[in-house]
């Protein structure tokens, strides 16, 4: 399907690249907690938590390198995708005048979920490599803060960001 959008030269805002210089960040923390931690891990770590954040079920240590790699994964491509907003698709009909704002939008909203992903790749890290003092493996409430803030955020984004004059 071919879409009518404008296309803008490339333009980034001040909160797009404070969201992308977190994802970069938070990547690159996932990486240095992996690679300082991983040598000192047990060999069978929790794989599955249950809804009360407890593990329930365990596996090899180095399944746990594709949390890492997620993280880059996403780090690069919605900062990647954020470049060509005019093939997003959008709730309203882009033209010529609300395509600056409209675009800005969504870059952010890309932007921010991007960076939330990548911080919950990273609490897993720092969560499965590093157990409570007693011993035991849990995600904590924090875990359950990021995954709604990943479902809240472009939706309150979206539904309550009001135009700019």
């Amino acid at each position: 399907m071919q879409k009518n959008q404008p296309k803008l030269p490339p333009f980034y805002s001040t909160e797009e690249l404070i969201a992308q210089f977190a994802m970069i960040f938070l990547s690159a923390l996932c990486w240095g907690l992996f690679l300082q931690q991983y040598p000192a891990a047990p060999d069978q770590l929790p794989v599955h938590f249950n809804l009360e954040g407890q593990a329930d079920r365990y596996g090899s240590k180095s399944g746990l390198v594709f949390l890492p790699i997620m993280s880059s994964l996403i780090c690069i491509g919605f900062i990647f995708l954020a470049r060509f907003p005019h093939l997003f698709n959008f709730p309203v009909q882009i033209t010529d005048e609300n395509a600056p704002f409209q675009y800005k939008k969504a870059k952010i909203v890309l932007s921010a979920v991007g960076a939330l992903c990548v911080a919950l790749f990273t609490l897993l890290i720092s969560k499965l490599l590093t157990p409570l003092p007693d011993g035991r493996e849990h995600l904590g409430i924090f875990f359950y803060v990021l995954l709604g803030a990943i479902v809240a955020t472009p939706i309150g984004l979206v539904l309550f960001w009001k135009k700019s004059a």
